[in-house]
């Protein structure tokens, strides 16, 4: 099964704080990610592949 990293980005779009998933696809991965519900934009990747931008969910 994929692993991915959903990375945190402050305002000034650096990296802060990084959550591992581990999903079966892309889109089971951002489902997971988006019911995280974090208060900040993050960044879904897998591997060295960027899967999604999530804009904050406050």
């Amino acid at each position: 099964m994929p692993y991915y990293r959903l990375y945190c980005l402050d305002g000034s779009g650096k990296f802060t704080k990084a959550h591992d998933l581990e999903a079966g696809s892309d889109q089971e991965a951002l489902g997971k990610a988006s019911a995280m519900k974090l208060p900040v934009k993050c960044e879904l990747w897998e591997r060295g592949r960027l899967v999604a931008k999530l804009d904050s969910q406050n």
